[in-house]
């Protein structure tokens, strides 16, 4: 989530006007809260504030949605991984009822998830 490989484009490489310097293909991505280019040979923030005004504004809305789903999703994860180890670390009464809720959690995790990438698939 934190590395900015959700979406990447890398341009075949083209034939400089100056044979002794051929230029390299450019590379971009976009994550979550970063896009990184060659052009740029850095990061920046993503969406930027300003281009989340106009008819850009539901991009920018659904960026953000997804962004809060996968980062609500990884909380959601610790948790489940946590009730996994209260389960099996737990006594017979524990492990006979915990993995309901082991279970659950893990259901709401991958709903989140599912929803997170449908809604970038569909934009």
């Amino acid at each position: 989530m934190a590395l900015p490989d959700w979406i990447s484009y890398t341009s075949p490489v083209s034939t400089s006007p100056n044979p002794s310097h051929p230029s390299a293909p450019i590379h971009v991505s976009y994550g979550l809260h970063r896009r990184c280019s060659s052009l740029t040979s850095g990061c920046t923030p993503f969406p930027v504030p300003e281009d989340c005004h106009g008819e850009d504004r539901y991009f920018c809305s659904m960026w953000r949605s997804v962004g809060f789903l996968m980062n609500f999703s990884v909380v959601l994860e610790l948790a489940t991984f946590v009730a996994f180890a209260v389960v099996l670390l737990g006594g017979r009464s524990n492990r006979e009822g915990g993995w309901k809720m082991c279970a659950g959690l893990l259901g709401v995790v991958v709903v989140c998830q599912v929803a997170a990438m449908g809604i970038v698939v569909s934009s």
